[in-house]
């Protein structure tokens, strides 16, 4: 009792175990008491709260508003079967520091809270490191978040909440944020992750990245997924599997963001262009992506476009031209979206996942391309009027020309030869050409 009432830190032998029999919870009640009376939780104004023991297979769960929890840098250590390292549920304006965190589903769970904070801490081997949930206006700042099994910090629903300055390496996921609003990312080092570093899955209302350094995850630096009104700046994405990629189903997907050259991928600038016209891209741009949205008569030339998301991306965008560039290792060598009348020549497209996508892109002219070495070579959907000739498409590990719901498009003069070669698809069979659910195309002179 006299520690409660004296605040002083005690140093004990051994840590602070549940005994046999007793709750593994700990609570700081909301009349600001802490039970169960062993817990070496200390306080003298119930509103500034120290940790002064290692705390081992028990969690805290805080049912108090407006208070700071001060971690002292002890070890909160969980057995791998209890939910939460801390449990902030329902919470307003709490603060949470120096607190070390391992071996629980979530190091810290923050669900349906307001003005909640975690700072300074250590947070690992937990099943998801932070988790926030249903949340307004939470901060995690300066924080190692890291070795966690699936995710670092992961967002889900909620808005308005920021993360600067830290350290989420070696998770399944770094940052993983779905269905929220308005969120600040800045400053943060999201590398050595499995999967992805910065994932934004349905963000909306003008979620902001800034300073950001991704590097070395095993797919994704940045993939933006389904959402709309994102702004980047200063963001370097490096050495990753794909270092950048964005996509969508709606207009809004792809019209709303505000992405500038400060922003790059193994040191070369993110082009991310709207609404221009009558401009070329050469090598003198120095170019890593690009993405071209609600443009006319443009041109992409004699670059080496690899390791993203797609190497050249136009949506809504008619009338130009991509010619003699190198697209290598991306998901989408070329990627067009409601782009018609446009022109694909004299292009090496090599080791992507889809050489050339073509969806809802009309009259466009395929000619003089080396497609080779690519899972699919040219996929194409819902397209009509478009001419496929004189292109080499080979060794592609699935269809060489692979068409669905497309017709009346002219498929003359290519060399396809050595595609379907064995691969573990879920098709039985592929092919130089396939065609599904289209009609009225015309093929001949074909040389396999």
């Amino acid at each position: 009792m006299l520690l409660l009432l004296t605040g002083i830190m005690m140093t004990f032998n051994s840590s602070v175990r549940a005994p046999n029999g007793t709750s593994s919870y700990i609570y700081i009640r909301a009349d600001g008491s802490v039970e169960p009376s062993d817990a070496p939780i200390g306080t003298t104004d119930y509103i500034y709260y120290r940790i002064y023991d290692d705390i081992i297979n028990r969690s805290i769960i805080i049912e108090r508003d407006g208070i700071t929890l001060q971690g002292n840098d002890r070890l909160i250590q969980g057995d791998g079967s209890l939910k939460a390292g801390i449990n902030l549920t329902g919470r307003t304006d709490v603060l949470i520091e120096n607190v070390r965190t391992t071996k629980f589903q979530y190091g810290i769970l923050l669900n349906s809270s307001t003005d909640c904070r975690l700072v300074h801490s250590t947070i690992w081997e937990n099943w998801a490191g932070v988790w926030i949930e249903g949340c307004l206006r939470a901060e995690i700042s300066f924080n190692n978040i890291s070795y966690n099994n699936n995710y670092g910090i992961r967002i889900y629903s909620g808005g308005n909440n920021e993360l600067y300055h830290n350290t989420v390496w070696h998770n399944y996921d770094g940052i993983n944020i779905w269905y929220s609003v308005a969120d600040v990312l800045v400053g943060n080092n999201a590398s050595l992750n499995y999967d992805a570093g910065i994932l934004l899955y349905y963000s909306t209302g003008g979620t902001w990245l800034s300073g950001n350094n991704i590097s070395s995850n095993g797919y994704f630096g940045i993939s933006i997924l389904n959402s709309d009104n994102v702004k980047m700046s200063n963001n370097k994405a490096s050495n990753n599997e794909h270092n950048f990629g964005l996509d969508g189903t709606q207009y809004r997907h792809f019209t709303t963001h505000i992405i500038d050259k400060t922003n790059t991928v193994n040191d070369k600038p993110i082009y991310y262009i709207k609404d221009l016209t009558d401009t070329i891209y050469d090598i003198n741009a120095n170019a890593g992506t690009i993405y071209l949205i609600n443009c006319k008569n443009m041109t992409v030339k004699d670059l080496n476009l690899t390791e993203n998301g797609c190497g050249v991306l136009l949506f809504n965008t008619t009338w130009s031209k991509i010619e003699n560039i190198s697209v290598s290792e991306n998901i989408y060598g070329i990627k067009l979206i409601n782009s018609p009348n446009n022109t694909i020549t004299l292009n090496k497209i090599a080791a992507n996942q889809y050489g050339m996508k073509i969806k809802d892109s009309n009259e466009t002219k395929i000619c003089r391309n080396s497609i080779t070495g690519n899972q699919w070579g040219i996929f194409m959907n819902n397209s009509a009027l478009n001419s496929i000739s004189k292109n080499r498409i080979s060794s592609n590990m699935a269809d060489g020309i692979r068409l669905e719901y497309s017709h009346n498009n002219t498929i003359v003069e290519n060399t396809i030869a050595e595609n379907g070669e064995p691969f573990p698809f879920p098709e039985s069979f592929f092919y130089g050409i396939k065609l599904q659910n289209s009609g009225n195309n015309t093929i001949y002179t074909i040389t396999l």
